[in-house]
This record gives C-alpha cells, sequence and structure tokens, in this order.
C-alpha cells in the first residue's frame, strides 16, 4: 500500500503529494511512538489540521476521523482525491488487506465494504437536489458485505420456490419459456415489482439458511458502498455519463424488464449499478428531514436510492432519496443484500 501511494504521489500535485506520503503510513499509526507521529506529522507540510490527525494518541481510528472532519472543508476533485485516498488507506488499515469478496449458497457474490467515517449528503448547491436530503456529514458505519449486483431474478427463484406464490412478483412468470415453465429466460436481470415486505422476507429467508444475518441496507450503509469514496453527485464524479449508468432512459425495457446487472463498469467498491437500472429499497422508514427523532420516523413509507432506468437523471444521484409506501410495487424498484460480518 505505502509503495503503491508513494508512486502515485510522483504525478499529483504538492499538496495532493504531502498528503498521500502522510497517508501511506496512516495504517501503521497505531504501532507508532509518538516521536514518530510527531515526525510524521511534519510530512503534512502547510495541512495542519491534516497534521494534527497524526497526532491523535487513539492512533488510526482518530487520525481517519480527523482526515475525514478536514475534507468537509473541500470541495470537488480535490475532495473526490483525498476522500478516495483516506479510505483505502482505512481499507488496508482495517481489513488488513485487499477487499474480500464471499459468495452465498444461492450464488450471489458479495463484497466487504470496510468501516469507517464517510461524508454523507449532498452539497447545498448539487444540481437537482431536493430538500430532504441531507447536507454533508459525517457518519459511521461498521464493516459490512453488500450484494456486488441488485438481487437477480436467478438469486430471488429459490426462495419463491420454497415459500410459495405470497412473495413472488406479479411479472415472475415472463421471466420463463412460456414453452418450459423450469427454463429461466432472464436469470440476470434484477428482479423488480416487489414489495418492500417481499423483499425483507428475502433477507430473512436468507439469514435462516445461511446462518449469517442478511438484511436490506441501511441508508448510511448504502450511501457508503455506493460513494466508494467520492464526494461527487455520483460516484464517477459530478456530471453524469449515460456510458456509466442506465437512467432516465424513460421507456419500456423489452418486455417490460429491468436490465441485466452488471453490463456497467463497477464503483470503485466493485459494486455495480448503483446508479440506476433498479431503485433499491432500504431498511430504514422514509423521514422528509432525514432526522432520527420518533415524530419523523413512519411504517407507511420506505427510503429508496440509486434511482432506475426509468427515473430523471439527478434521482440517480449519491445523495438522492425517493419513498416507497408499503404495499407499493413498482416495475423499476428492487433491492441489494446487505450481510453481517462474523
Amino acid at each position: 500500500m505505502e509503495t503503491l501511494l508513494r508512486e502515485t504521489a510522483s504525478s499529483v500535485c504538492p499538496a495532493q503529494s504531502a498528503v498521500l506520503r502522510t497517508l501511506a503510513l496512516i495504517g501503521a499509526l497505531g504501532a507508532m511512538s509518538s516521536t514518530a507521529r510527531a515526525s510524521l506529522a511534519q510530512t503534512a507540510g502547510d495541512l495542519p489540521l491534516l497534521g494534527g490527525a497524526l497526532g491523535e494518541k487513539e492512533g488510526a481510528p482518530g487520525a481517519l476521523a480527523a482526515l475525514g472532519k478536514w475534507c468537509l472543508s473541500l470541495k470537488g476533485a480535490t475532495a473526490t482525491f483525498v476522500t478516495a485516498t483516506a479510505l483505502t488507506a482505512g481499507v488496508a488499515w482495517q481489513a488488513g488487506g485487499p477487499r474480500e469478496e464471499i459468495v452465498n449458497s444461492v450464488g450471489m457474490p458479495l463484497r466487504l465494504i470496510p468501516g469507517g467515517t464517510f461524508l454523507m449528503g449532498s452539497q447545498p448547491d448539487e444540481t437537482g437536489r431536493e430538500d430532504d436530503e441531507p447536507l454533508p456529514h459525517l457518519v459511521t458505519v461498521e464493516p459490512f458485505y453488500m450484494g456486488v449486483y441488485e438481487v437477480r431474478a436467478v438469486d430471488y427463484r429459490p426462495f419463491v420456490e420454497e415459500t410459495g406464490p405470497e412473495h413472488r412478483p406479479e411479472m415472475w412468470p415472463s421471466h420463463f419459456d412460456p414453452n418450459d415453465s423450469r427454463r429461466m429466460i432472464y436469470p440476470n436481470v434484477a428482479v423488480a415489482d416487489l414489495t418492500w415486505r417481499d423483499a425483507a422476507a428475502h433477507c430473512e429467508w436468507l439469514s435462516e439458511r445461511e446462518g449469517v444475518t442478511h438484511s436490506l441496507p441501511t441508508e448510511a450503509q448504502w450511501e457508503c458502498a455506493c460513494r466508494a469514496g467520492a464526494t461527487t453527485a455520483w460516484s464517477f464524479g459530478d456530471i453524469f455519463d449515460p456510458a456509466l449508468a442506465l437512467v432516465g432512459i424513460q421507456g419500456e425495457m423489452p418486455p417490460g424488464h429491468t436490465g441485466d446487472v452488471g453490463f456497467f463498469p463497477p464503483n470503485a467498491f466493485g459494486l455495480y449499478d448503483m446508479h440506476g437500472n433498479v431503485a433499491e429499497m432500504c431498511s430504514d422508514p422514509f423521514m422528509a428531514a432525514h432526522r432520527a427523532d420518533d415524530e419523523q420516523r413512519t411504517d407507511e413509507s420506505w427510503a429508496l436510492r440509486g434511482g432506475s432506468w426509468h427515473t430523471p437523471i439527478d434521482h440517480s444521484r449519491a445523495g438522492a432519496r425517493c419513498s416507497f409506501f408499503d404495499g407499493e410495487r413498482a416495475y423499476d424498484v428492487g433491492f441489494r443484500v446487505v450481510r453481517a460480518v462474523e
């Protein structure tokens, strides 16, 4: 990790180079003496808060938290660069190596998302921002696994076969060959046309089957995984690129289906379709002001994230939020699974 960051430092501006040289050693802060930390702090040059982070007695956790506060004052490409670099250092420190991917018993790949503090919310001047989106603030999440893909028809099939028609999407028969009811002809489309309770029941079924808790993501988990270190409107920048996500085509997917997962490039965490394809259900009740007090919580609607192939492009921003009524179904709403780290 240190070698990689030092090589990168040679190709960037001096200020960014100082950040990289410092971050290259953050993962080892916990084992450093106070004298070594003080010496390393000088590497930060004219970045006093970053230098202060290196003086944290808590070691790496304190340094990364202090670095997150510093990122609050940054905007644009610089903020994206620094945050992504800090998160890379955090992965090395917390996960002890490269990101890990597992596959569960129904063939769903899940990627380890490192815990830590990230910048959640949308900038006040972000194009398309709605009043129900929180302003940027620091949020801490524990490590978790998240599905590499939105839940596919082939992933959902064993659940339907075991539990019967109760949780079957209304469009489910169209996934199969009309001449052979056992042959699935659209196995890799993101499953949609479900209620929130269908998705939650699927997660409970997985939990019992795997012996490990599975759930819908919280909004914080979803946004952390979507951003993958970015602070821009989309994980790939502040300008939407139709070559990177299936969003806003405002037409029917043949035959009224979502797109196949994994067609567009993944984000920095290796997750596909975090922007678009289907809007993704979260475990949090939708709160208009995104506040945690009881008066704002309701079981009547749930938070949706990521936008879909059918929604306006702005709805696919990392900080964008929509609501989904309890019992509602939509042909462009699906979900992604989170698995606890044992």
